[in-house]
């Protein structure tokens, strides 16, 4: 299943399932603004249905803004209200992805991952 954020989004977001109660969204391209939005609203929307895990994959991602951090807030929240643990997947030396984290402080306060092995790890 895929999803655009509209004709001039410059990200694509891609629902996946990758094991008995683990699902996923796979994030390429630019997360910023409007596109933070399709994103919020895609990994929100695994948080029901017998999941137990959600995996935001952003090892894709080529810039990764502020708009984009307070969605992986909101979905840490909604997760959390939900009782499902949410994992974050920067991908391994992905800068644009792991700098704001670690500025922000929010590699701290999400399971955040190198690679979608690790994450979907034991």
């Amino acid at each position: 299943m895929a999803q655009n954020g509209g004709p001039a989004s410059t990200v694509a977001v891609r629902v996946v399932e990758h094991a008995a109660g683990v699902r996923g969204i796979v994030v390429t391209g630019e997360l910023d603004a409007a596109e933070a939005a399709d994103v919020e609203a895609a990994a929100v929307g695994l948080l029901t249905g017998g999941t137990s895990a959600v995996v935001v994959d952003l090892g894709g991602v080529r810039y990764f803004g502020s708009r984009g951090l307070t969605a992986l807030l909101r979905v840490q929240q909604a997760a959390v209200r939900s009782g499902v643990g949410l994992r974050v997947v920067t991908g391994e030396g992905n800068r644009p992805v792991i700098r704001p984290l670690t500025i922000t402080g929010l590699d701290r306060e999400l399971a955040v991952y190198p690679t979608l092995a690790a994450a979907l790890g034991p």
